[in-house]
């Protein structure tokens, strides 16, 4: 066989004989010794100067390396199984401390030849089978120690109950074979016939003892529970006073008045401790599977996959710490992985270094790379920052150390990542700044062109933002962001200032589109209310400069309606004129004749103001045309007022007539009628004959009441007269007549005047007698 391909097959050999350091006890003397033979002889099987070695030998070594492996395998089980037991050994030993002095030293000294005989375990074994007798002699070490327990239990629950029932008659057997029991526990004598007869003894008296004396089953949780809560509190180095008070009001409670109560409270707090401690455990696991896989991971990065490890790394995160010395065993269990590691590592040292040396390359590199750009207060600091902990590196770390900076390495790897896409995107949020800023300002200056009538003092920011986008050397990413940010301040306040000034401008314009509106709709009322613009609070420049052109739009809107109006007005104007000129003044009162030459003169007026004030002019008109309007308008009113009022009066005084009412008042009714009919049909002006009719109103009211009242008294007497049986009553046929006649006139009541045909019977029934 080649020499080289030799060395690299006993090599992998010696790597295995390498493991076995960590995984085989320390004790196993004779094993190491075989180990360390083995590998000198490996070591000095191939000479330097040799170039070809016989196949056979390396195979021989291989066979030799397979036989010690199986040999490590069975001691390294053994010892695993050994370290559980020890671990019940001296829990076995830690209980025996109590009253009790002979038991415990008794139990002390069985624990010390136990502990020494699990010492010896292994230290001769060479072959498989001194490992198998190394394994019946832990049979029996460990079915003694655990007989022994058992035992020692029975014979304190004994002691227990003896106690408990103290002078009671039915404990008189029990407490007489304590002492043999003793006897023959501390003469290994206390086989399984010992305890059957124990416990025949015990059982008769178990149940009598908790019928006398049973305290609450949740004070024996407690003292269950505060048990091991002390194994935690030793592993955790936690809760060691909160115990030590728990345990103390255990007892309170087992002498109070509600021990029950007491208990119950007691183990919800000592269980809650329990959670609590166990999270604590659990998280203290964690931690450590945390860190380790971490190394783990690292490892396996660089030197490629570790079955062996990860089966190890699996059997010890598989195993539970629900309970202390569950956690105890796994601690140790763990120790003994992290040595394990440890060994593995330092054989991996030179790849690790050269690793890490790449590792540090790559992050100077992108370090520098990075620095070489504007950078902002945060990156920049952070930068510093990494740059120091790379500095921090040792230059000659261990095998762990490597580890650990490896993944601190890769971290920085990834910081500085993270730093540099952070930087572009810092370089381009200010590029999207600036063109955001260019675009607002572009926007601004937009709208104060189309506005025309707003300025701004500070002009157009055009410049200073397009200059942000050169690259300064000497400026910094935060000098440039500080400045795009003034920028931004100053461009807002720009904006303000535009809305300001467009709401300034436009209130001006409201002041003369209200007065115009208003006026157009006094003039016209077919023309609606005008909806005027305005500019909200926090309105845009745009909305600004929009409610501005509005303003504009209706200006011009209502200006054009209200030259429409004016030429309307123009020729009411005109039809005023007219109908004031077809007035005479022989028609009218002296009152209205000076209004209408009033109306006539303001009419001819020429229009004030410029020959294009619009406003002006549909101003005076509407002012002109309202006063002949309401000239116009009361002729109207007094003509037909006294039209109506002639009607009605010649209406009244022919139902006078017709009531036969004139023949009480003739002289006045015929002056009445004068005044009535004495009225043309078609005065000239009806304001004329307003007082005549107001007269004849007047005396036609008197003399009407008159003429009723002396109707009444008369068809009163006729009919008093025709009541009397005496008069008007010569036949029969005659007396029903006046019987009817009354009847119906008495129905009419005394308020109403009857009609005239039935005051003209009762005046015929009654004038032939009067």
């Amino acid at each position: 066989m080649w020499t080289p391909t030799a060395r690299q097959k006993l090599k992998s050999e010696l790597k295995r004989l390498e493991t076995w350091e960590t995984s085989v006890p320390p004790r196993a003397r004779r094993f190491r010794a075989v180990c360390a033979a083995l590998r000198r002889q490996i070591e000095e099987a191939v000479p330097s100067w040799r170039l070809w070695v016989d196949g056979q030998v390396i195979a021989r070594y291989g066979e030799r390396v397979d036989r010690l492996d199986g040999v490590a395998r069975a001691i390294a089980n053994l010892e695993a199984r050994t370290e559980l037991l020890d671990s019940e050994v001296h829990r076995f030993s830690d209980t025996a401390k109590g009253n009790d002095a002979e038991l415990e030293a008794w139990i002390s000294g069985r624990c010390r030849d136990w502990l020494v005989g699990l010492g010896r375990l292994t230290e001769t074994a060479e072959r498989e089978s001194d490992v198998y007798n190394d394994e019946v002699r832990f049979g029996q070490i460990e079915k003694e120690m655990r007989a022994t327990r058992e035992a020692v239990s029975l014979l304190r629950e004994a002691q227990r109950i003896a106690d408990a029932l103290g002078a009671d008659v039915r404990s008189a057997g029990l407490r007489g074979n304590l002492p043999q029991f003793r006897a023959r526990l501390f003469a290994n004598d206390a086989g399984a016939a010992w305890q059957e007869e124990i416990k025949a003894s015990l059982q008769p008296l178990q149940t009598f003892e908790k019928r006398v004396q049973d305290p609450p089953p949740e004070i024996g949780n407690v003292g269950l529970i505060l048990t091991e809560l002390r194994g935690w509190s030793e592993l955790l180095h936690e809760a060691e006073a909160e115990i030590e008070r728990l345990e103390e009001r255990r007892m309170v409670a087992m002498e109070g008045d509600d021990p029950a109560t007491l208990a119950q409270r007691l183990l919800d707090e000592a269980k809650a401790l329990r959670e609590r401690l166990l999270a604590l455990a659990e998280r203290q696991r964690s931690e450590k599977l945390r860190e380790i896989e971490d190394a783990m991971a690292d490892l396996r990065q660089v030197c490629g996959d570790q079955p062996e490890l990860d089966t190890r790394f699996a059997e010890l995160r598989a195993r539970p710490v629900t309970r202390p010395h569950f956690f105890h065993e796994w601690l140790g269990y763990f120790d003994r992985f992290q040595q394990r590691f440890h060994a593995l590592a330092e054989a991996y040292v030179t790849i690790l270094e050269a690793r890490l040396r790449d590792i540090v390359d790559r992050v100077e590199k992108k370090l520098a790379a990075l620095e070489a750009r504007p950078l902002s207060e945060g990156v920049g600091t952070e930068a510093v920052l990494l740059r120091r902990q790379l500095h921090a590196f040792p230059s000659e770390p261990a095998a762990e150390e490597m580890l650990r900076l490896l993944r601190q390495g890769n971290r920085m790897e990834r910081e500085v990542d993270a730093l540099a896409v952070r930087a572009e995107n810092e370089l381009r949020e200010l590029d999207e700044l600036r063109e955001t800023l260019s675009a607002q300002n572009a926007a601004l200056q937009a709208e104060v062109q189309r506005t025309r009538g707003v300025s701004l003092k500070t002009g157009d920011l055009a410049r200073p933002i397009s200059r942000l986008a050169r690259s300064v050397a000497e400026e910094s990413l935060e000098e440039r962001r500080r400045r795009a940010l003034s920028l931004a301040t100053e461009l807002k306040t720009l904006e303000t200032q535009f809305v300001q000034e467009c709401r300034a401008h436009l209130d001006r314009q409201l002041v003369d589109l209200q007065r115009l509106d208003s006026l157009l709709r006094r003039a016209s009322a077919a023309f609606p209310a005008a909806v005027m613009p305005s500019i909200a609070d926090g309105a845009s420049p745009h909305d600004a400069a929009e409610a501005m052109l509005d303003a504009g739009k209706l200006d011009r809107v209502l200006r054009q309606k209200a030259r429409s109006v004016r030429r309307e007005l123009e020729q009411r104007r005109q039809r005023a004129a007219e109908e004031l000129a077809k007035l005479s003044s022989d028609d009218l009162t002296p009152v209205d004749r000076e209004t209408a030459a009033q109306l006539t003169t303001d009419i001819a007026a020429n229009l004030p103001g410029r020959p294009n004030a619009v406003m002006e002019h549909v101003e005076a008109l509407t002012a002109i045309v309202a006063r002949a309007d309401e000239f116009f308008d009361g002729l109207l009113r007094e003509q037909r007022s006294a039209r109506n009022r002639f009607a009605s009066l010649q209406k009244s005084y022919r139902r006078f007539n017709e009531e036969q009412l004139y023949r009480f008042c003739p002289e006045l009714a015929h002056r009445v009628a004068a005044l009535i009919y004495g009225i043309p049909e078609q005065p000239r002006h009806w304001g004329a004959v307003l007082h005549q009719l107001a007269l004849a109103a007047q005396l036609f009211e008197r003399i009407d009441k008159h003429a009723r009242r002396l109707a009444a008294d008369e068809l009163y007497r006729a009919a008093e007269w025709l009541r009397q049986p005496s008069n008007g009553r010569s036949g029969a046929a005659q007396r029903q007549s006046i019987e009817e006649t009354l009847a119906e006139l008495d129905a009419w009541g005394l308020e109403t005047l009857p009609p005239v045909a039935l005051r003209v019977r009762v005046l015929g029934l009654y004038s032939p007698r009067r």
